[in-house]
């Protein structure tokens, strides 16, 4: 999870030493987490349409 969120929004290693793991702070590691997944699958599905190959 680490590795996705670093390589998806490029923070430096203090930034995310910062992040919370657990539901007290809902800007934590697993909200940017969840948000980096969604706002991959919309980037899959545009590039999908955009191809022409809509299910």
């Amino acid at each position: 999870m680490i590795i996705t969120v670093v390589r998806y929004y490029k923070w430096p290693p203090p930034v995310i030493d910062d992040m919370y793991v657990d539901d007290i702070d809902y800007k934590g590691l697993v909200f940017w987490y969840n948000d980096a997944e969604a706002q991959d699958k919309k980037h899959k599905e545009l590039m999908k349409n955009k191809n022409g190959l809509r299910s």
